[in-house]
């Protein structure tokens, strides 16, 4: 679920529509990516992660590991060794961080 300053009081009431669904887990996001919208802090993710504690597998992006990332303009054979590369778009955003 992702969350802004425009939805984060709607919480409790997204908490008891995930009771319904019965989800095997929970994402509590707040968008990070350079955006038209200012993300929520740490905090209030936390407090709202709180209204969903009813909830086995709850994930919040500010706990989220976050992978090693290599950039593309690096060479094909420095990348060997590396077992995997994660690669993170923003597909929702133009050059200029806009959604």
């Amino acid at each position: 679920m992702m969350f802004v300053e425009a939805n984060r009081d709607y919480a409790v009431g997204m908490a008891k529509i995930a009771e319904q669904l019965s989800p095997d887990e929970v994402q509590i996001n707040t968008p990070l990516r350079p955006c038209g919208v200012t993300p929520l802090s740490a905090e209030e993710v936390a407090a709202i992660e709180r209204e969903f504690s009813n909830f086995q597998n709850v994930f919040t992006v500010y706990g989220a590991l976050k992978p090693e990332v290599m950039p593309f303009d690096l060479e094909v054979e420095s990348l060997s060794g590396y077992n995997s590369i994660v690669i993170w778009g923003g597909a929702n955003c133009d050059e200029t961080g806009k959604v």
